[in-house]
């Protein structure tokens, strides 16, 4: 019961970060007007490691690194077209992005 309901939280709280965050880029100011969008990305954060901790088998999967593959690619896209401001910091910062999630997932394992 615990377990579904940190479960829960987590996609719940993921999908309503990831909604808010496309409405902000679509609309820039129509919710943070209101709030930061990030703060739904801390509960997030929070209900993920809660769920994960009492989920231990879910860390050994080999799918994810496949997922952040995946993930760091799209952020580096992400970063590369709206990071312009940067200059030429913007291929670090894309490469960056791109590593992240590979050395977090192995920092994790």
């Amino acid at each position: 019961m615990y377990q579904r309901l940190l479960r829960t939280a987590f996609y719940t709280s993921l999908a309503t970060y990831l909604v808010l965050l496309a409405i902000e880029y679509v609309s820039p100011g129509f919710v943070s007007y209101v709030f930061s969008v990030h703060l739904v990305l801390l509960l997030a954060v929070f209900f993920g490691i809660l769920y994960a901790s009492t989920r231990p088998q879910l860390v050994n999967h080999r799918w994810y690194y496949l997922l952040a593959v995946v993930v760091g690619s799209v952020l580096a896209v992400v970063v590369w077209r709206e990071g312009t401001m940067f200059g030429d910091f913007r291929l670090f910062l894309s490469l960056s992005c791109s590593i992240l999630p590979i050395w977090t997932v192995y920092s994790v394992k």
